[in-house]
Parts: C-alpha cells; structure tokens; sequence
C-alpha cells in the first residue's frame, strides 16, 4: 500500500476527479477547445506536452498539478521555466508563493 497513490487508496477521490475535471477544462482552454489528444496517456501527459512545445500555461498548470500531486521538485522545474524562461506572470506568483512558505 505504500506505493498507491492517493487516488487508488480511496483519499480525497471527489478532490482529485474535481481536479482533473478543472485541468481538462484548461487543456481545452490551451487547445482552442480541442480537449486532450486522446493518445490515452491522461492530462498530466498532455500538460506535459504542451509545455514541453513551449507552451507557458501549460508549463504552469503541470507544475500546480504536480504539486498537488506531491511531486514538488518536478513541480518546480516546471514552474520555475514558466515563470523565468517564459516570464509568464501567474507562475511567478506561484512560485513566489510556494517559496515563502
């Protein structure tokens, strides 16, 4: 049981599906309302790949959405490119916020 994810030992499930159910709407948002690629892979796929084709919001919600997942160090390499490399404003208000506390 120690390698489950929160999801597959029953926490916080209505959290994570109102979670998944905001990122799909701003993947939809990034994609001019084409939604997920559908390749099977889920959301923090395509956030991935968005941000990884230089997408800053993308960039920004794959870090939030790490971090919620606790996967901080990768949710920072994330926000820190967003906010630094792309000067994209919302993520530097993240990370700032993550850093003071």
């Amino acid at each position: 049981r120690a390698n489950e994810t929160a999801i597959e030992r029953g926490v916080n499930v209505e959290h994570y599906k109102a979670m998944l159910a905001k990122t799909n709407a701003r993947i939809s948002l990034l994609t001019g309302g084409a939604g997920p690629s559908g390749d099977g892979d889920g959301l923090e796929a395509e956030l991935r790949r968005l941000a990884e084709a230089g997408d800053a919001q993308a960039g920004c919600e794959l870090g939030r959405t790490l971090m919620e997942l606790g996967e901080a160090a990768e949710a920072v390499k994330w926000m820190r490119w967003a906010a630094e490399e792309k000067g994209f404003p919302p993520a530097m208000l993240l990370l700032g916020s993550w850093y003071s506390d």
